[in-house]
């Protein structure tokens, strides 16, 4: 993987972290009912993972590597510091 698809990855999977977050926040603010609010867990984890290696393939093949994860967490920790802390609101 040469390096300019690395920083691609880097900066898709910073990104996606953040999406990932902002769409999460949402859909903990939808009102479902106990019966569905499991299943439509799982089914956004499933659509949220298939769209993250999807992109993550067309930009590199699906190459899964830990720096890839760990800078997914760290968009969502940004967002939430930057968006959602307590101390902001």
């Amino acid at each position: 993987m040469t390096i300019i698809e690395q920083f691609k990855v880097l900066f898709y999977s910073f990104i996606y972290g953040i999406i990932f977050y902002l769409s999460y926040k949402m859909f903990i603010s939808l009102k479902i009912k106990n019966k569905l609010k499991i299943a439509f867990n799982y089914a956004f984890f499933i659509i949220h993972s298939c769209t993250f290696y999807y992109f993550l393939y067309k930009i590199n093949y699906g190459m899964l590597t830990s720096y890839i994860i760990i800078l997914f967490i760290i968009g969502v920790i940004f967002c939430h510091l930057l968006y959602f802390d307590k101390k902001n609101n």
